[in-house]
């Protein structure tokens, strides 16, 4: 039998076609792997759902410094930054948290989400309401530059200076909260009161006051800033549920 000699060019030809597809294939296999993890990581990180908006509302993302329209609907989480103008009031439920409510010239920034069950958020400028569940589930922490509310179960506004000027100041109006300065500071507001904590301030129980006329009508206001305002296909909102109790959804029209 004549020996035939093995086209080593084909053979090797071959032999680098399917082991370059292999790994090409992997590799590509591997980035739409990372690809949909990163979106459902990002997606996992959204725990905010803007509800209503009335007038200029604004919302800038994570990593970013420009400002782009609220819409309804929108999620907006972790690093996340929303804010109103002039005149203007925005709407946000926190997970099975509650809701929050900005004033006008309010900015709010949505930090870290904590072991997946700690959510922090911080008043930067403006005023804005919070109208809590009890929810074991979950934790809402939310912040301004000298202290920080635990809480759950309750109403209360927050906000880097009161209605008289004050720095950095608290007005609880039903349930109780945790404060916690910057120098490990803490003490409970258990019952309507108010606080206001200045830049270098340790927490003390002597900075408590009784709730302000001025503190009662800032929350009157925060509670029918959207209300007075109709929205399409939802009718008026209705005023935040008491704490441990449902928030109903708006009826339809």
């Amino acid at each position: 039998m004549q020996y035939t000699p093995v086209n080593t060019e084909i053979r090797n030809r071959s032999w680098n076609k399917h082991h370059t597809v292999r790994p090409v294939f992997t590799a590509l296999l591997g980035i739409a792997v990372l690809a949909l993890m990163s979106t459902h990581c990002s997606e996992s990180r959204k725990y905010g759902i803007i509800e209503y908006s009335v007038g200029e509302t604004y919302m800038v993302p994570a990593g970013s410094e420009a400002r782009q329209p609220a819409t309804i609907g929108q999620a907006v989480g972790e690093n996340d930054t929303v804010g109103t103008g002039p005149a203007s009031a925005m709407e946000l439920t926190i997970r099975n948290i509650g809701t929050v409510r900005l004033g006008e010239n309010t900015e709010l920034f949505l930090a870290e989400l904590q072991a997946q069950n700690r959510i922090r958020v911080r008043v930067d400028a403006g005023n804005a309401g919070f109208f809590v569940r009890t929810e074991e589930n979950y934790e809402l922490e939310a912040a301004l530059p000298t202290m920080v509310a635990s809480v759950r179960g309750t109403e209360f506004i927050l906000s880097p200076e009161s209605p008289r000027g004050e720095p950095n100041w608290i007005a609880l109006f039903d349930g109780a909260i945790v404060l916690a300065d910057d120098k490990d500071g803490s003490m409970p507001l258990e019952g309507p009161g108010e606080v206001s904590l200045p830049a270098g301030g340790k927490l003390d129980a002597s900075l408590i006051k009784p709730l302000s006329p001025e503190a009662i009508a800032l929350m009157d206001e925060l509670k029918a800033s959207i209300d007075k305002e109709p929205r399409p296909d939802t009718g008026r909102l209705p005023q935040p549920g008491q704490p441990g109790s449902d928030l109903s959804e708006p009826e339809k029209q």
